[in-house]
């Protein structure tokens, strides 16, 4: 379903770098911030750096089978997957570096 999307289309939909944003940054941000204080009140530094992680995981391709299942815009949700799976390799060492100004990390 990918397969007819330019990668230069892919990049310049606005609503797709939103919705990346938020699930990739915003999302995770919030998650750390509440981690460093969990962490502070004596939670694992550790677990906290794994549920950060899995906050800012890309979108899942479950997504998409969903999509094709009930006849929703298949194509759009291929590429919110493909742009968040590839925007994640930069936004979690971001948001790690993040976990460790925290103290977290």
């Amino acid at each position: 379903t990918l397969s007819g999307t330019s990668l230069k289309e892919l990049f310049s939909r606005p609503r797709i770098l939103y919705i990346s944003a938020l699930r990739l940054l915003l999302f995770p941000a919030i998650t750390a911030l509440l981690a460093a204080g969990l962490v502070k009140l004596g939670a694992d530094p550790m677990s906290m750096t794994t549920v950060v992680i899995a906050a800012g995981c890309p979108s899942a391709v479950i997504n998409v089978n969903f999509a094709l299942k009930y006849n929703k815009d298949s194509v759009y949700a291929s590429e919110i997957f493909a742009f968040s799976t590839v925007a994640f390799g930069v936004t979690m060492p971001l948001m790690l570096k993040f976990l460790e100004l925290l103290g977290v990390g």
